[in-house]
């Protein structure tokens, strides 16, 4: 999967600024046009747009990591099409080619091959002051006592037992991944569908690079073996469980 930020287009109308005039003249600084205006749709072009690579091009939504697919045409090893853009507009593409998407969750996007995922162990520790009168939270911590639940996907702990609800800390879900063949010319994702708050994952005892926070997935590959590969994701809630509780 390749990632590309794409804002090319530079277009500056000589436009006064209505909002900066109005403020000038209460002011009386007597500007006569505003530094800057953005232009938006004024600006917007239709522009080529050539990526080293063939696959599926995406456009990706940068705040909810949506991704939506868009027709470009194979040509000597590069993805070709068009794109509408504005100036000051930020276009993020990305480019699959080549991937074995592996589910948990409710990912739902279908790439090259999908490998499912065994999840049977959810490890609770709540995050707690050091001390009952304590009231910062430089001085608190996680619990040294551990609720263990049984599980066979990656679910909400708020669903899995009475209380949940309003429980704040870490969770570590533990499972399994197994594969016969991993091809040396494929990449690995691990897709995570829903996982909410912040969240780690580590196969095999190994960390893997930081996982993207958006859309909920992380390059495996590097750690992946073939056969069975233990699974660990690490899940941080806020405190906003128990805030709402109350």
């Amino acid at each position: 999967m390749l990632f590309i930020g794409y804002n090319a287009v530079r277009h500056t109308p000589d436009d006064l600024n209505p909002d900066e005039l109005a403020v000038s003249a209460i002011y009386q600084k007597g500007t006569t046009k505003g530094s800057y205006q953005r232009p938006g749709d004024r600006s917007r072009k239709t522009v080529p747009v050539s990526v080293k690579g063939t696959g599926q091009v995406y456009q990706c939504n940068p705040w909810n990591g949506k991704l939506t697919a868009i027709d470009f045409e194979e040509y000597n090893g590069r993805s070709e099409g068009e794109l509408s853009i504005e100036e000051d507009e930020l276009v993020v593409l990305a480019l699959f080619h080549g991937v074995n998407e592996i589910n948990l969750g409710n990912a739902k996007k279908e790439i090259a091959g999908q490998i499912k995922v065994g999840v049977n162990r959810l490890e609770l520790q709540e995050f707690i002051p050091n001390t009952p009168q304590e009231r910062s939270f430089l001085r608190s911590n996680f619990s040294v006592e551990t609720i263990v639940l049984p599980v066979q996907v990656l679910r909400p702990w708020r669903e899995l037992a009475p209380g949940l609800d309003k429980f704040a800390g870490r969770g570590t879900y533990n499972g399994t991944i197994h594969i016969e063949h991993k091809a040396a010319d494929r990449r690995y994702i691990l897709c995570l569908g829903e996982a909410s708050d912040t969240f780690q994952v580590f196969i095999n005892g190994k960390k893997t690079a930081f996982p993207d926070q958006v859309l909920k997935e992380v390059d495996i590959t590097d750690e992946l073996e073939e056969g069975d590969n233990q699974l660990k994701v690490i899940v941080v809630s806020n405190l906003y469980n128990r805030l709402n509780s109350e």
